[in-house]
């Protein structure tokens, strides 16, 4: 799972990439830093904790998540139509977008525009969204009238198809509709894919509040529930601090606090649910370990996220849940019991199933 981290000038961007990889990327002057900053976060599951306790030689692998904080932010994001170029190439690559919005106010930290105003900022930042898929759409409309020119008469019928579905959702993001709001069906979504837009993918808003406002995070989230994008609010600088140090002490710390869980777990929950990801399970004596995968995806495709060997040689997989392997603690009793169950390629792999594939190629 990849994840873009975007955000205004000063909106504490980067101490947030920091804070969900327990990284210590400078978080000044960021204008100027060349490329993104890329950082990597094991996925915190205590199922390959219990796991490693009943295999106690098999390694541990959590599943992973990348992040990709676009530091070299263009200078007029905010302004005009600022995605372009490279910065517009890293973030189509991601599955899904934080947009970090500031709430903190901090004297120290000017705001380029003078003052702090949460909903301004996050309409600018999906504004500029829009601007750079309609760049897209617009060059792909240009593209096709070209096309037709040269077209045989059976071949235009289609580009003039596919222009109707384009300047529909153009017309949709120049009425400040996201693409993932409209009304599409799945052939077009299917052409639309290609395009790789900003506004379809998966969007977790992130306010970032300070210090002084963490005992409103419950009642800011609450008061965003009905929101359609999937929305938390966290201390960006408060949880880096947190996360630079050693994990009793960092622990500790929060339960003085009355912090129950750490701002990079539950992020990472988010974005599972909002991209509808969920992790089954291989276990044996040399590792333990998570794989990431989209819901509902069948055995045989789940087996190929492992190697592609198990998907074109799959036979079967034997499976059972975490809960059963949890209580009767290996599989041999769990065969003599029936609840190792021999499973085809359509099944549909369920959150905490535990798979051994069996092949042949």
């Amino acid at each position: 799972m990849e994840l873009g981290i975007i955000g205004l000038p000063q909106s504490g961007k980067s101490t947030v990439f920091n804070a969900l990889t327990r990284g210590q990327a400078e978080t000044r002057g960021e204008h100027g830093i060349e490329g993104p900053r890329v950082g990597v976060a094991k996925v915190r599951d205590p199922r390959i904790e219990r796991m490693s306790e009943l295999f106690p030689t098999a390694k541990k692998v959590y599943a992973e998540v990348q992040y990709v904080d676009m530091a070299a932010m263009p200078g007029d994001l905010g302004k005009t139509q600022g995605i372009a170029g490279r910065y517009l190439n890293l973030l189509q690559k991601v599955d899904a977008l934080l947009l970090v919005v500031r709430v903190f106010d901090d004297p120290t930290v000017s705001h380029p525009e003078g003052s702090i105003d949460p909903d301004r900022d996050l309409q600018t930042m999906q504004m500029e969204l829009a601007f750079a898929d309609l760049g897209i759409l617009e060059r792909r409309v240009e593209r096709l009238a070209n096309e037709f020119k040269g077209a045989k008469p059976p071949e235009r019928a289609k580009i003039v198809e596919k222009q109707a579905i384009l300047e529909k959702v153009k017309k949709g993001l120049e009425d400040e509709v996201a693409l993932a709001k409209q009304p599409l069906n799945d052939d077009e979504r299917k052409l639309l894919a290609d395009y790789q837009l900003l506004t379809a993918k998966p969007v977790v808003i992130l306010w970032n509040v300070g210090e002084e406002g963490l005992d409103t995070i419950a009642s800011v989230e609450s008061g965003h529930s009905g929101d359609e994008a999937d929305f938390m609010a966290l201390c960006g600088k408060l949880e880096m601090e947190l996360g630079r140090m050693e994990l009793d002490d960092e622990t500790e710390f929060r339960r003085s606090m009355g912090l129950t869980q750490a701002a990079r777990d539950t992020v990472v929950e988010r974005c599972y649910h909002t991209l509808g990801y969920i992790s089954f399970l291989t276990a044996g004596d040399d590792e333990v370990r998570a794989w990431t995968i989209e819901r509902d995806l069948p055995a045989v495709k789940a087996a190929g996220k492992i190697h592609s060997d198990l998907e074109r040689g799959f036979i079967r997989a034997e499976v059972c849940s975490f809960e059963e392997l949890d209580k009767y603690q290996n599989f041999n009793e769990l065969k003599k019991l029936g609840l190792l169950r021999r499973e085809g390629k359509t099944y549909t792999v369920r959150d905490g199933d535990v798979m051994n594939v069996l092949f042949n190629v």
